[in-house]
């Protein structure tokens, strides 16, 4: 099967032919299997990235187009401050939104001497414009939103992939080495969301999953949706003073601590130090949380 794919690929990119490869990204297969073949195929195009065993990788599939503010980014900006552990966040250039990780975690940046851990996965893969570039043109969601969060690019003893996908957990099964944790909002968001329910599926040495709030619903409410990075960042940062982004965040924060196993105390710490609008105080920050 990998040499099909590689004759295939390596056909496209000789003839620089976008219609096979546009044909190849539209072809969302819905085989578990076919997932890991590709995933195989796409590691022949990684650069050495150095190893990481024990940091908590995080990505996200995204093209779940709800244009909320940046949720997963947000509670990793909050990880990177709480535990030694490294938290690195994997991604690339939205296709299907203006509100990507990559624009908001830099806009983050410019505004804050935070150091974030980030890697781009244009700069991970060789030769892979030609894909981006079809993508970019689709503006769709293709497999390879499910693909890139497959590859653990630094062999992550943890990582987190976000997904608007149920099916994609399907694909955890046939995933060894790392433990891994899928989640996926019940209204599509790839992330544990606070209108709906939240599927949850873990995987060590077998695949367990699992629905939170399936009866319960947290909020009634219609998601936040955003058009600019300064909206998403001022949401963010002002998250105290609205309800239901306060609860969203901290709920992926509770779902990410609980698979990490880590202490309550620092969920709690945490919210108190966060009140004392810590975004403008990095010292006590490191003080407060990072030991």
């Amino acid at each position: 099967m990998l040499k099909k794919i590689n004759k295939i690929f390596n056909f496209i990119y000789r003839n620089k032919n976008n219609k096979y490869l546009k044909f190849l990204l539209k072809s969302f297969n819905k085989k578990p299997f076919l997932f890991l073949v590709f995933k195989e195929y796409l590691k022949t195009f990684l650069y050495r990235i150095k190893k990481d065993i024990k940091s908590l990788l995080i990505t996200g599939t995204g093209g779940d187009k709800k244009k909320t503010f940046n949720i997963t980014s947000s509670v990793f900006i909050i990880l990177s401050k709480i535990y030694k552990i490294n938290i690195i966040k994997y991604g690339s250039k939205s296709f299907t939104s203006n509100v990507g990780s990559i624009n908001f975690l830099n806009y983050f940046k410019n505004n804050h001497n935070f150091k974030l851990n980030f890697l781009y996965s244009n700069k991970i893969f060789k030769n892979i414009n030609i894909i981006s570039k079809i993508r970019k043109k689709i503006n769709k969601k293709t497999i390879f939103n499910f693909l890139f969060p497959l590859v653990n690019v630094t062999k992550s003893k943890y990582q987190i992939i976000g997904s608007n996908c149920m099916k994609f957990h399907k694909v955890l099964k046939y995933k060894k080495k790392n433990k891994t944790l899928i989640i996926s909002g019940g209204d599509g968001m790839d992330e544990g969301t606070i209108y709906n329910y939240t599927k949850l599926t873990v995987f060590k040495k077998n695949m367990k999953s699992f629905i939170i709030n399936k009866k319960t619903i947290l909020s009634k409410k219609k998601t936040q949706k955003v058009k600019k990075i300064s909206e998403s960042y001022n949401i963010f940062i002002n998250m105290f003073n609205n309800y239901d982004v306060k609860k969203i965040i901290f709920f992926n924060l509770y779902i990410v601590i609980k698979y990490l196993k880590k202490n309550k105390n620092i969920f709690f710490l945490l919210k108190i130090t966060l009140k004392h609008n810590i975004f403008y105080n990095v010292e006590f920050f490191k003080k407060n949380i990072r030991k």
